[in-house]
């Protein structure tokens, strides 16, 4: 037979490992997600730095040529074609533009060009970039190798040359080393499989962690990877900025790319998506840790409350087993205030009532025996008298059946005790079963109750944080682009300065000339300053996407409260169970009183009868000694008399013999 305590245990332990792995699993599955769209947000913005980071460091460089190509003792020396006083002005600046330039070089108006790698004159006339200088155009050049020593792998930023009449009398360009281009973009730090690299217009390969891809490497004719080569060519090269995703052998890349302002390349971030895996792999990892925990923690508390739940149980149990084992010397402990111990109390009441029946029986069986003996030996002193009084001989033998009789409803009596007794054990076990499904619904309830309690707590914590960053991001947003505007127009103002002080400068001449140097820094200064105005910019719409993601945290505390509803609803359920069995066990109860009262009103009714019993018993006697004194003739009668004495007290031993097996 199956336990209480097993059927307890075998119902809520699978209920407790189903409750945590659904919820381990949607935990997880959510924080996938969210891992996953973060990644990709970050990656997105790690490209925008490196692009900003680019765009700021080739901004400076372009005003560092462009300041130099307004230099009026420049241009003084490119109209009259002095090579050499070109070359001592370039010498003169080397200080300022060789902390982040390779050289310089200065070309006249048909591509003649002098460098500072070396003394030889070269012709750029044919470089590509060349038309657009001439047509006044400030140009950063796709990386080439430079002619001064034929080797050397560069980018040349080069800005015309204006005269007074604004027409373009020649160009200076700053050289800067392809490797200082590669530095700038770095390594990719999310992972194996992920990395940097940037392309031409025409897709040639100019930076990339495999030096052998730089400038040999075209990914328009890359047949390895069609897909890669699909997204390359269709959206990287003709869109300013995106992203799409691709499958080789080894797994699926997320592809981020952006066009690099003032310039005809293409910045590209692959990321490995076994990078996201790792990390969402952690994040299963501890969650079925945490579940597992959890499940421990659960099964070891449902295990002490079953344990304090069902010892009173057992208790009661034992305690009727010896009742009905005929054992009425163990009273029943009372452990609890509840509809348990309400139950051993009952059945105590019930255990004083059937020892009080069997020692009345006792007691009642000793006198029958008594008398029996003494009418056996007042028969044996009348026996010869007895044949005189037929009469009363008859109604001796009325007497002993009425006794007879009494005793058969005795056993009747006894038989319906038993019967009534087998009830009550029969009820006390369906009790102790609705008991036990009470304490599991209460249980159930409880647990329940406190998991919605805390999961509305969490909910309204998080929807309060999720107002407060909204609110506090729009204000921080709201100053910064005020901020944003004031610094753009103290860099303007800054701008239009330093370019009225390096006219003034160059009106003065010579003695303008340091003056001219701060004009240039004042003015590098303004640059960097509308540089970082717009990097402020940037972070603004970044702070927008964040409120954003505070609107997402909002569904997601939606998603809770409806999870909150459920739960609730589960407890009510709960709780409307444990009131049924209640119900149940109350009604048991009542039957169990009301046949403990049965039991008290038959055994009134035996001890009635058996009193019945001793008065005709007495009137036997009393027959007896008449016939002793008017009929001692009567052998005959008085030997049947002996007879039926001798039979009552046969069934008065069998009757003690029936007490007897009472333990009391």
């Amino acid at each position: 037979m199956q336990s209480i305590r097993s059927k307890i245990l075998g119902a809520i332990i699978p209920l407790f490992i189903i409750a945590l792995l659904g919820t381990s699993w949607g935990s997880y599955t959510i924080t996938s997600g969210l891992l996953e769209k973060n990644f990709q947000t970050i990656s997105i913005e790690l490209e925008n730095r490196v692009v900003t980071s680019l765009d700021t460091w080739m901004e400076a460089r372009k005003s560092d040529v462009r300041l130099y190509s307004t230099n009026s003792e420049l241009i003084t020396a490119l109209k009259t074609g002095n090579i050499a006083a070109q070359r001592a002005y370039i010498a003169q600046q080397k200080d300022n533009w060789q902390r982040s330039m390779l050289g310089f070089f200065v070309a006249d108006a048909k591509g003649n060009a002098w460098t500072t790698l070396n003394n030889q004159i070269v012709s750029i006339a044919d470089r590509s970039y060349f038309p657009k200088v001439m047509a006044g155009e400030t140009v950063i050049s796709d990386p080439l190798v430079a002619r001064g020593d034929g080797t050397t792998q560069i980018v040349l930023i080069v800005q015309p040359i204006l005269d007074e009449n604004k027409r373009v009398i020649g160009s200076i360009g700053g050289t800067v080393l392809l490797k200082d281009m590669f530095t700038l973009v770095g390594n990719s730090p999310l992972g194996e499989n992920s990395m940097y690299y940037m392309l031409t217009a025409d897709g040639t390969v100019i930076t990339h962690p495999n030096k052998e891809y730089i400038l040999k490497h075209n990914v328009t004719r890359d047949e390895k990877n069609a897909d890669l080569k699909k997204i390359l060519t269709e959206q990287a090269l003709k869109q300013e900025k995106g992203n799409a995703k691709y499958t080789d052998e080894q797994g699926s890349h997320f592809v981020f790319f952006q066009r690099v302002k003032g310039s005809n390349w293409v910045f590209v971030s692959e990321v490995s998506e076994k990078a996201v895996t790792a990390i969402t792999g952690q994040a299963l990892h501890w969650t079925m840790l945490i579940s597992l925990v959890a499940l421990a923690a659960a099964i070891i508390i449902t295990l002490v409350l079953v344990f304090r739940v069902t010892r009173p149980i057992a208790g009661l149990r034992q305690s009727v087993l010896s009742i009905a084992g005929n054992d009425l010397t163990k009273e029943v402990p009372v452990l609890s205030k509840d509809e348990l111990g309400d139950l051993s109390v009952q059945v105590n009441h019930m255990r004083e009532n059937l020892r009080t029946m069997i020692h009345e029986i006792t007691r009642t069986s000793d006198s029958v025996t008594v008398a029996s003996r003494d009418l056996y030996e007042r028969s044996a002193e009348s026996e010869a008298g007895l044949k005189d009084i037929g009469t009363t001989i008859e109604d001796i033998a009325t007497g002993a059946n009425e006794i007879a009789t009494l005793i058969s409803n005795v056993t009747h009596y006894m038989g319906d005790v038993a019967q009534n007794v087998e009830s009550l054990v029969h009820d006390s076990q369906v009790m102790t079963e609705s008991a036990s499904k009470s304490a599991n619904s209460a249980h159930s309830g409880r647990l329940l109750g406190e998991q919605a309690v805390e999961r509305m707590d969490e909910l309204q914590q998080t929807m309060k944080t999720s107002t407060d960053v909204i609110v506090q991001l729009g204000e921080d947003a709201q100053k910064i682009e005020e901020m944003v505007v004031l610094i753009r127009e103290i860099t303007e103002q800054t701008n239009l300065l330093a370019l009225n002080a390096a006219i003034e400068a160059a009106r003065a001449g010579e003695e303008g000339r340091g003056f001219s140097v701060v004009a240039d820094e004042v003015r590098k200064l303004a640059d960097q300053s509308n540089a970082a105005a717009t990097r402020i910019a940037d972070i603004v719409g970044e702070t927008r996407q964040q409120i954003g993601k505070a609107i997402q945290v909002i569904t997601v505390g939606n998603t809770i409260v409806d999870d909150s509803g459920k739960m609730m609803q589960h407890v009510n359920d709960s709780f409307s169970e444990i009131a049924h069995d209640v119900e149940h066990i109350s009604t048991r109860s009542t039957n169990i009183m009301r046949s403990v009262s049965q039991l008290n009103e038959q055994n009134t009714r035996m001890t009635q009868e058996l009193q019945h019993a001793t008065a005709i018993t007495e009137e036997s006697a009393a027959a007896s000694e008449e016939m002793n004194q008017i009929a001692g003739q009567q052998v005959n009668v008085a030997q049947g008399l002996v007879q039926m004495a001798d039979d009552l007290a046969l069934l008065s031993e069998e009757l003690l013999k029936l007490a007897g097996k009472f333990k009391m």
